[in-house]
C-alpha cells in the first residue's frame, strides 16, 4: 500500500522486546519479564497501589509500576529467590532466597 516500515519489535529468547527503528538503527527497550524457570514471589507496596515487587529463578528482583505498564526498577542476585515482601512502610523489600526448579540445594540453603 506504499506505506515505509519505519520501526520493527524484535523479541528475545530473555523476554526482552526491543523497538528497532529501520532508519537510524536506533533501538529501545520497551519490555522484558522473568525469563528463567518460574516466578516465585510478588509483593504489593504498602502504601502505594501502583507499584509491586516480583522475584523467582532468574536471579532477579523487579519493581513494576501498574499505570505504567512497566519495570521501574531491576536487581540481579546470586542465587534463586522463593518469597519477597516489603517492609511495613515500604521503604525496604526483604527475600527469601535458596532452592531451585530441581530441588537441588544451593550454597545460600545450608
Amino acid at each position: 500500500d506504499g506505506k515505509k516500515i519505519t520501526k520493527i519489535l524484535v523479541g528475545t529468547r530473555g523476554s526482552e522486546i526491543y523497538e528497532l527503528a529501520t532508519k537510524s538503527g536506533n533501538f529501545l527497550l520497551v519490555h522484558e519479564g522473568h525469563f528463567q524457570g518460574e516466578l516465585w514471589g510478588l509483593a504489593c507496596h504498602p502504601n502505594d497501589p501502583d507499584i509491586f515487587a516480583t522475584c523467582g529463578d532468574d536471579k532477579t528482583v523487579r519493581i513494576w509500576s501498574i499505570e505504567m505498564h512497566r519495570l521501574l526498577r531491576k536487581v540481579t542476585a546470586d542465587c534463586t529467590m522463593r518469597a519477597i515482601a516489603f517492609s511495613h512502610d515500604g521503604s525496604e523489600i526483604i527475600i527469601g532466597c535458596g532452592g531451585d526448579a530441581s530441588g537441588e540445594k544451593g550454597r545460600k540453603d545450608e
